[in-house]
């Protein structure tokens, strides 16, 4: 019926805001460590700068899962 193809629409729109909106999220977080590690280079602390490069690699490679995951909604 007209009414469920019009839900099913809604539905895969609103989950493709939500993994837009996480993606949105770990860039967020992704730049924070990113900026941490720079702090942290300016103070001398190698490991702990190579520490938030890693979790900034992690939050980008979660923000681009959650891309796919909202392409994939389409």
């Amino acid at each position: 019926m007209a009414g469920d193809d019009e839900h099913e629409h809604d539905e895969a729109k609103r989950r493709r805001r939500a993994h837009q909106r996480a993606a949105s999220t770990h860039e967020r977080a992704a730049r924070t460590e990113r900026e941490a590690a720079d702090t942290a280079e300016v103070f001398d602390d190698a490991q702990a700068a190579e520490h938030h490069r890693e979790a900034a690699r992690r939050q980008e490679g979660n923000a681009d899962d959650e891309r796919h995951k909202a392409d994939d909604e389409r």
